[in-house]
C-alpha cells in the first residue's frame, strides 16, 4: 500500500521470490506467494485458500464492510454466481461487442486527436472501459458511468467520504434495477441478476448491488491502468510500436505479454482454512495469505527473460501470465478487457503517429491497483 512499493514494485517483489514464503506483520500479520507455481496452486484451491474473508491483499475487516460479490464469495454459491456473469462475456461473444466498443474510442479520440497532445489518462484510459463497460453490461448511458467511478474512487481511496459514497453507489443501483424491472427486457448482466437463481434462490437487491461494485470495480480500473501502461511502452519504444505497427497480427500475442510484463492488480488475498505447509514454511488456519500475481508473472523458472518485455511470447506455448488469475476467480471479464486493450492499441496505431511522452519519468499508483498516475503525451493529429 506504500509510495516506496510503487516506486520499488519490480525489485521488492523478485526479493519476495527469493522467501520461501514472504511475510509482514502488517494488518495483523500478512504471508506473502511470489512464486508461480505457489500461487497457481493456491489460486485454484479454494477448499484451502479462501475468499470469504475477503479478496484484497487488506482483510476485509481493515478494508471496511463492504463485501463484494462474487469476489468474496467461495463455491457453490460463487460458482451459480459466476454463471449468471460468465454467459455474458464468453470469447465467443466479443466479435458482436467490439463495434460498438470501437465506437466509443473513436468519439473518445475524436475530443483530442486534432490537437495534437492529450493527458491521455484522464482523457481516454479511463473513460472508455468506464464507457464501454457499462454500455455493454448494463445497458445504460456511458457518461452515467462518471458519477460512479466518483463514489467509487472514494470508497477505495477516500475513506472519510466512504460511508457517503457507499450510499450514493447503492441508491444508483437499486434505482437501476428498479428502471430495469419496469422497463425493456435486455439480455445482459443486469437481467442476468434480476431474474437467475443462486442456490435455488433470487439475489436480495442488496447482493446485486455488491456483484455491481465487484463488476464495477474489476472491469473498469484495472483495464484503464492496463491500457495507460501499454501506451506508456508505445510512447517510450519506437522500435516496438513499429514492429506492432507493420505486424498488427501480433497484437494478442502483444497484449498478453503486456498484462504479464505489467499487471494492473498484481496483489490479491486468502484466508487459510486449514493447515497447509508451503515449501517448508507451516501456515494455519485463520492466516491471511497474499497471492502475488505479479511476482508470479515474472518468475524466471516459468518465463526465460521474464523482465524483458516480449512482445511475440505469447505466439509460442508458455504457461499463461496470471495477471487474470486463476481457478474460481479468474477474471469473468478477461475477453472483454482483452478486447477493449485490442481496441486501444489498434487506434493509437492508426491515429496517434509520432506519439511521445510529453515527461522525463512516469510516476505510478500506490495501493491495490498499479498504472500511470498520469501519462501526457505529443502526437501528430491524422491527416
Amino acid at each position: 500500500m506504500s509510495e516506496s512499493f510503487a516506486e520499488e514494485h519490480w525489485q521488492q517483489l523478485a526479493e519476495l521470490r527469493r522467501c520461501p514464503v514472504g511475510r509482514t506483520d502488517l494488518y495483523g500479520g500478512l504471508w506473502i506467494l511470489a512464486r508461480y507455481d505457489d500461487v497457481l496452486n493456491a489460486a485454484r484451491d479454494w477448499q484451502t485458500y479462501s475468499s470469504s474473508d475477503g479478496s484484497s491483499p487488506v482483510p476485509l475487516q481493515t478494508g471496511g464492510s463492504v463485501k463484494l460479490m462474487p469476489i468474496s464469495t467461495d463455491p457453490p454459491f460463487q460458482r451459480d454466481l459466476r454463471k449468471l456473469i460468465d454467459r455474458h462475456f464468453g470469447a465467443r461473444l466479443m466479435p458482436a461487442a467490439e463495434p460498438a466498443t470501437r465506437a466509443i474510442a473513436l468519439e473518445l479520440f475524436a475530443a483530442f486527436e486534432g490537437r495534437g497532445e492529450c493527458e491521455f489518462m484522464t482523457e481516454f484510459a479511463l473513460k472508455f472501459p468506464a464507457y464501454s463497460f457499462f454500455n455493454y453490461a448494463f445497458g445504460v448511458p456511458p457518461q452515467t458511468s462518471t458519477a460512479v467511478m466518483g463514489w467509487l474512487d472514494d470508497i477505495l481511496a477516500a475513506p472519510h467520504r466512504a460511508a457517503e459514497s457507499v450510499q450514493a453507489f447503492f441508491g444508483w443501483t437499486r434505482s437501476l434495477l428498479d428502471e430495469r424491472r419496469h422497463g425493456e427486457p435486455r439480455d445482459d448482466v443486469l437481467s442476468s441478476l434480476l431474474t437467475g437463481t443462486v442456490e435455488g434462490r433470487e439475489l436480495t437487491d442488496d447482493e446485486r448491488g455488491m456483484v455491481l461494485m465487484n463488476l464495477v470495480i474489476g472491469g473498469v480500473d484495472t483495464t484503464a491502468l492496463a491500457i495507460g501502461n501499454i501506451v506508456h511502452h508505445l510512447a517510450t519504444a519506437p522500435d516496438l510500436r513499429r514492429r506492432l505497427d507493420e505486424d498488427r497480427s501480433l497484437i494478442p500475442a502483444a497484449v498478453e505479454e503486456f498484462l504479464r510484463f505489467e499487471p494492473p492488480n498484481s496483489l490479491r488475498g486468502r484466508s487459510v482454512t486449514c493447515p497447509v505447509d508451503v515449501n517448508g514454511v507451516h501456515l494455519a488456519p485463520r492466516d491471511r495469505v497474499v497471492l502475488a500475481y505479479g511476482a508470479a508473472n515474472r518468475d524466471p523458472d516459468k518465463y526465460e527473460s521474464p523482465d524483458e518485455l516480449v512482445i511475440d511470447r505469447f505466439t509460442a506455448p508458455v504457461p499463461a501470465h496470471m495477471t487474470f488469475g486463476a481457478g474460481p476467480h479468474r477474471c469473468p471479464g478477461s475477453h472483454f478487457a482483452r478486447m477493449e486493450i485490442a481496441v486501444a492499441t489498434n487506434l493509437v496505431l492508426d491515429r496517434l503517429q509520432d506519439l511521445e511522452l510529453a515527461i522525463e519519468e512516469v510516476t505510478y499508483t500506490a495501493g491495490l491497483t498499479r498504472g500511470p498516475r498520469s501519462l501526457p503525451v505529443t502526437f501528430s493529429p491524422p491527416s
